[in-house]
């Protein structure tokens, strides 16, 4: 009943030219729990459409990309993201690029990352993370073993010493890590 009255009027809305079909799209893409793949990119997100999103990936346990790219979502929206990307099992690209993050909101998604390790590609290009965040990147970096690209470029992180403390952080990242039994961890790439 409930699905008829929402998702069903809103169909009816958009035949009529009175609903706005990115959030059409959204809805359904959020009703594909057996989805391994959601693309929400360019959909104009916010942050209460980026809790929904976080509601989602507790129930989405086969998905393995999640594209929001060219949203709104910034840090009040990557609070519900970072708590259930925090123990996800099977999500490998994370694309949060041009979603105006800043410190918090980064440092909110390291926290995250330190105990998943299944996540591999991610991307948090063109968002606005200025200096501030490169402590919480620099721990995650070092904590997390799966991760195997990570973009950061088109941010606010500009200072000589943030940067050398980013690349010291991914060498002593593959120093560590080539102890580990998963020897490609060598291939890893940090965008700046």
């Amino acid at each position: 009943r409930w699905y008829y009255k929402d998702v069903h009027a809103t169909h009816q809305k958009v035949q009529r030219g009175v609903a706005n079909a990115a959030g059409t799209f959204l809805k359904e893409q959020l009703f594909e729990v057996d989805a391994e793949r959601a693309h929400l990119g360019g959909l104009k997100m916010r942050r209460k459409e980026a809790r929904l999103v976080g509601t989602y990936l507790g129930f989405a346990t086969k998905l393995v990309e999640l594209d929001l790219a060219q949203n709104y979502i910034c840090d009040a929206g990557v609070v519900e993201i970072a708590k259930s990307l925090r123990l996800h099992p099977t999500l490998k690209m994370l694309n949060l690029r041009k979603n105006q993050i800043m410190e918090n909101g980064c440092g909110l998604l390291c926290e995250a990352l330190k105990e998943n390790a299944a996540l591999q590609i991610f991307d948090l290009s063109e968002n606005r993370i200025g200096n501030g965040a490169t402590v919480h990147l620099c721990n995650m970096l070092l904590r997390n073993a799966g991760l195997r690209e990570l973009f950061l470029q088109g941010n606010q992180i500009s200072g000589g010493k943030e940067l050398g403390q980013l690349e010291q952080s991914k060498r002593t990242r593959l120093v560590v890590k080539s102890t580990y039994p998963d020897k490609a961890d060598h291939r890893f790439e940090m965008v700046v």
